[in-house]
């Protein structure tokens, strides 16, 4: 069972699973998709029922950090509410619990957290990821918690806004002390189902292997398409008046050497998508 299928992850996932036995939910009404509202306990208690789901996949959540500053009532309905509601559901049907969460459980001064370092969000949507992580946690259930950095992948936002940026010369600001380690959306989707198939228990860092700042990221994007001399200005956290974080790399440690399962580096991940773009 996949949630938020309709979403950028998502839709990438629904499409490599869609040819297997697996049913998908989201909020919209799309083709082969089930509607179901998570926010309501009634909807999915029927929608267990009938499908007696193996794995869940719960992608669904609302990830706008401003939006959950803003309004985190009505956001905690579906990032911890709705939570608490598959939580319950996995617990009766003896459902494996995949949870898809965030580096922004921790304060992203220090980076390069591990595992097991302590856990200090300074941004709503960072407690409510946390809170549903020690549900998951604490229920008993079987579970994956995957915390990835920022994905990246074909029609993903920022890596289409920064190509189609760079393709037409459009000059781009871009944080120079804002560091994080990018996830390709293709390496989420194959060592989840890696870790499912090692029958893998607990929390891992899923991310790619190198840490840069958001203006490395797009000269590393630009250099992939072949543009010399892009169009960037640097600016500091300070003068762009945003809130990022300073540093909130994930160490990938665990994954490579305990598991001994590696990600692509921002290259190789970055010349993928080219390639893919082409076909």
């Amino acid at each position: 069972m996949l949630t938020g299928a309709t979403g950028f992850v998502g839709s990438f996932f629904r499409n490599k699973l869609e040819h297997q036995d697996a049913v998908f939910t989201s909020r919209t009404n799309t083709d082969r998709i089930n509607i179901v509202d998570l926010t309501k306990s009634d909807e999915l208690g029927l929608f267990f029922s009938k499908y007696r789901p193996k794995i869940l996949i719960h992608i669904a959540g609302n990830k706008d950090v401003n939006f959950c500053e803003k309004f985190p009532d009505e956001a905690r309905k579906i990032n911890v509410l709705a939570t608490s509601y598959l939580v319950n559901m996995c617990k009766q049907y003896d459902t494996k619990f995949v949870y898809l969460s965030t580096d922004y459980v921790f304060d992203g001064h220090r980076g390069n957290y591990k595992e097991d370092d302590q856990t200090f969000p300074s941004s709503e949507y960072g407690k409510m990821k946390l809170e549903s992580e020690k549900m998951i946690q604490s229920s008993g259930i079987e579970h994956i918690i995957i915390r990835s950095g920022a994905l990246y992948g074909q029609n993903g936002k920022f890596y289409q806004w920064a190509v189609n940026s760079l393709q037409q010369g459009i000059e781009i600001e871009a944080l120079t002390d804002s560091y994080f380690t990018p996830t390709l959306l293709d390496d989420l989707y194959d060592i989840t189902l890696k870790l499912l198939d090692l029958n893998f228990n607990g929390i891992i860092h899923l991310v790619g292997k190198d840490k840069v700042s958001r203006f490395q990221m797009i000269e590393r994007i630009a250099m992939s398409l072949g543009i010399s001399n892009p169009k960037l200005k640097p600016v500091s956290i300070e003068q762009s008046g945003l809130s990022f974080l300073p540093d909130l790399s994930l160490c990938p440690d665990k994954l490579n050497k305990e598991l001994g399962i590696y990600t692509h580096s921002l290259e190789e991940g970055l010349d993928l998508l080219v390639k893919k773009s082409k076909v």
